[in-house]
């Protein structure tokens, strides 16, 4: 991604991309260089794309702007599990017009639900020839939120029950809490999310908010919950 965002700066280009493997993820930089997430390139195409009554659907930990860009323009988030196959499933049985995931997997209804990297790059090369404004300033414009990500190595043999219990304790406590995929509480200020890897050893933090204050007050909690739990699943 270096070389492509140098290409980018020295040739002066609307935008760049770069594939994967099997070219089903499509990794967006805005001409001044930015990497864009997947779930803010899914935030700008509900804004300038999605129609009244028509479906998004998006997984647990995509940014709160994909939800806001939805409902403004009148359409219907559907919120999923991460992975390709739960979102796949959910475009063809809602019949979505969108669906998207952090990791730049894109998908869209006019394909059948596919995620596809180069339908992807079309309707961003759309996107653009439609406004008169660069790439970045249409991110720009979007609603901006605080954001912190971790990766915590927790043994294959605990993570699922670590999970299991921050679950029921939260629960218990009376928070607002989404079990979809994970542990995902949400609060006046912000949200986190607490899910096991399915690949990897490994509890995955995503935590945002509206300040830089309630960034740190609800990973802090998050984190004390994760340990406490991981603490007492450990010595049962």
């Amino acid at each position: 991604v270096s070389a492509l965002k140098e290409l980018i700066l020295k040739e002066n280009l609307d935008f760049g991309v770069a594939f994967d493997g099997d070219c089903d993820r499509a990794l967006f930089v805005d001409e001044k260089g930015n990497t864009l997430r997947g779930d803010i390139v899914l935030a700008l195409f509900a804004k300038h794309f999605l129609k009244q009554g028509e479906k998004v659907v998006y997984e647990v930990s995509c940014s709160t702007v994909v939800e806001d860009e939805i409902r403004s323009k009148g359409g219907i988030p559907i919120l999923t599990r991460v992975g390709h196959s739960f979102i796949l499933d959910k475009m063809i049985s809602e019949k979505a017009k969108f669906g998207g995931e952090i990791s730049s997997h894109l998908y869209f209804g006019d394909i059948y639900g596919l995620d596809d990297a180069i339908f992807a790059v079309l309707k961003v090369a759309e996107l653009l020839s439609l406004k008169d404004a660069p790439l970045s300033q249409l991110v720009n414009e979007l609603p901006k939120y605080e954001t912190h990500r971790e990766n915590f190595e927790i043994p294959d043999e605990y993570k699922f029950k670590v999970i299991e219990d921050i679950k029921e304790k939260l629960q218990k406590e009376g928070y607002n809490v989404i079990t979809i995929d994970g542990v995902k509480v949400v609060e006046k200020e912000g949200w986190f999310i607490l899910r096991a890897s399915n690949t990897l050893p490994q509890i995955k933090l995503t935590v945002e908010a509206r300040s830089k204050e309630s960034l740190q007050e609800l990973t802090k909690f998050a984190t004390e919950n994760l340990f406490e739990s991981y603490k007492k699943v450990k010595s049962s």
